[in-house]
């Protein structure tokens, strides 16, 4: 690795739990591989909501850089010094995550950044832009129909309710089904209905559940038509509510952590957990589960990849509202506190290195 220093820094899981700013080994890429320079990661919910991960691994998900070494099985797509953004797994392995200044990714699974894209923006949207592709277009999940990277989209009389529209998966979610040409109903804080109109939602109600009306509301505006639901916060209430909302006909659900079933009166549709790490080309066991590897997965993302930075270009995908934390990444513990205490809403807490 001539050039490059032999240590980095790197936020890590020590023994009682807490996130230290550690010195690390620089990661040693394979042939499939290529070594990023951090230039700036974004926070997501799995980064807390897992109480972090395992012990000694490095945290974070989403990162943007440039590229300082490529692997021989990747020199003909990538090459040194381009902008990229990618997905990790964080908080799972010693030698990757995104919270490190320097991060190994699959050459395959990262997408090129538009020049008018500054890495902060690009940090916002890898993970969670996975995690919805996978939800709503994968075979296996909801099989709705991708949108073109170029073009208008083909209007589709078919409603998709995306609960929890303001969080980072539905902000993204949103903006996706609506450039493949789907009516979207989402819920959200008041506040936020606005924002959520211009990213392309048909309708938008208040997600508090305590409204009895709530439920009839959302019927009577899709015709209780809704068969597809991606619930982005995965709560007991939450899953009640879509639940009660889903068609007579029934449908199916994608729900982003694991819930027990609800007792509530109405036919279940089946609901199915996504976990975008399953992308990545590894086994993993993780909050109690083993999860494999899927090849399907990973050549959807490939391929998705191809056509991210002409969504962008064309304003088909614009990165969440951020909130730009100061102090790199020893400041990181500060963000997560941040988000643990409930006070994140429509916003993507970035850091720059």
């Amino acid at each position: 690795m001539s050039g490059l220093p032999s240590s980095m820094k790197a936020i890590v899981i020590q023994e009682d739990r807490t996130a230290g700013y550690l010195d690390r080994p620089i990661p040693i890429i394979d042939d499939d591989e290529v070594l990023v320079k951090t230039c700036a990661v974004a926070l997501n919910n799995s980064d807390w909501k897992g109480s972090l991960g395992e012990v000694d691994s490095i945290v974070g998900w989403d990162v943007s850089g440039e590229i300082v070494q490529v692997g021989k099985n990747v020199a003909a797509a990538r090459k040194v010094g381009e902008r990229v953004a990618a997905f990790v797994h964080g908080g799972y392995w010693r030698d990757r995550g995104a919270f490190s200044e320097y991060v190994k990714v699959r050459g395959e699974l990262l997408w090129v950044l538009p020049e008018m894209m500054s890495f902060e923006e690009a940090a916002t949207l890898s993970c969670g832009t996975w995690t919805v592709v996978q939800s709503l277009f994968s075979p296996t999940r909801l099989g709705l129909v991708e949108p073109e990277a170029k073009g208008n989209p083909i209007p589709r009389d078919e409603w998709v309710f995306v609960h929890a529209g303001s969080t980072s998966c539905g902000m993204y979610a949103i903006q996706l089904l609506h450039a493949a040409g789907y009516k979207v109903v989402t819920t959200a804080s008041p506040r936020n209905f606005d924002l959520l109109k211009s990213l392309g939602a048909t309708a938008v109600f208040d997600y508090r559940y305590r409204d009895p009306e709530v439920v009839p509301r959302i019927k009577a505006a899709t015709g209780d038509l809704i068969t597809k639901v991606v619930d982005c916060i995965s709560t007991t209430e939450s899953q009640q509510l879509w639940r009660e909302a889903i068609s007579p006909e029934g449908g199916n659900a994608i729900v982003l952590l694991p819930l027990e079933d609800v007792d509530v009166d109405i036919k279940a549709p089946p609901k199915t957990i996504v976990q975008q790490f399953t992308a990545l080309g590894k086994d993993v066991v993780t909050i109690g589960q083993s999860f494999s590897a899927s090849p399907e997965d990973q050549a959807q993302i490939a391929t998705f990849v191809k056509k991210m930075s002409i969504l962008v270009e064309q304003g088909k995908l614009v990165p969440n509202p951020m909130k730009l934390w100061p102090g790199g990444l020893a400041a990181i513990p500060e963000g997560v506190k941040y988000m643990e205490e409930g006070r994140q809403s429509a916003e993507k807490i970035v850091f720059f290195l």
